[in-house]
């Protein structure tokens, strides 16, 4: 297998070149790729690291590009941008006592703003969904706002918390999103990661130590490729 930068194209068949990116982030600037290929499934995921990891390219992994500032140069190395997206529900009658009692230990809090700062309150929407659990699993490309569209499409509620933040569900899993007195956390049952060298790996919630506005991924610089959310078949007129 050839391992010079002058034969990717043969490694990665998909690449391209001197791709711009302020089209691939919420603030329309940055500069271009040197390198640029779209994952569409966890093989080529896999297939893209261990490339890099035999040619020590170094490469960056882009979601919604949100969240984030391309400087003017770009990026001299290869962006991986994730397009994984799939969702299906999984749930089953072997794991419906499970994860009925499934529970999610929280004891980071949102900072407090300052006593001379007027915050509107929320109590009036806050409530908890009391439905039957269901699983539901999605790929980490899948946009936020797609994910709760078709929760609500299948009578699923839970994740409505998190409509208008517009990144994917990867880099909400990173930065455990959250809205409210709500965070991403709260609704994760388990995740596949996959490290920088291609070794995947399942984990529960409690793996990532979250906190507000972290994960251990940060540490680890793993990377999500898909996760498991326990919603409830809910009133989805009400999440609305």
């Amino acid at each position: 297998m050839p391992s010079s930068l002058d034969n990717l194209s043969q490694i990665l068949p998909s690449v391209q070149k001197n791709v711009s990116l302020k089209n691939y982030t919420t603030f329309k600037i940055g500069g271009p790729a040197k390198y640029f290929l779209i994952v569409k499934s966890r093989e080529n995921l896999i297939r893209a690291l261990a490339a890099m990891k035999k040619i020590g390219l170094p490469f960056f992994i882009l979601g919604g590009g949100s969240n984030i500032l391309i400087p003017d140069e770009g990026f001299n190395g290869l962006i991986i941008k994730n397009e994984i997206r799939s969702i299906k529900i999984i749930n089953s009658r072997e794991n419906q006592e499970k994860i009925s009692d499934y529970r999610v230990s929280r004891s980071y809090l949102q900072t407090k703003p300052a006593s001379n700062v007027k915050i509107l309150s929320i109590i009036d929407l806050e409530y908890e969904d009391r439905g039957k659990p269901v699983l539901i699993k999605a790929g980490s490309g899948v946009s936020l706002g797609h994910l709760i569209g078709f929760a609500f499409s299948k009578g699923l509620t839970g994740l409505q918390w998190f409509a208008g933040i517009p990144g994917t569900l990867g880099g909400a899993i990173f930065f455990n999103a959250h809205s409210g007195t709500k965070y991403i956390s709260d609704y994760l049952y388990s995740a596949t990661l996959v490290d920088r060298f291609g070794k995947v790996k399942e984990v529960g919630n409690n793996y990532f130590n979250f906190g507000y506005d972290k994960s251990i991924l940060k540490k680890t610089g793993e990377i999500v490729v898909e996760a498991t959310f326990r919603l409830f078949r809910g009133d989805v007129e009400r999440a609305k």
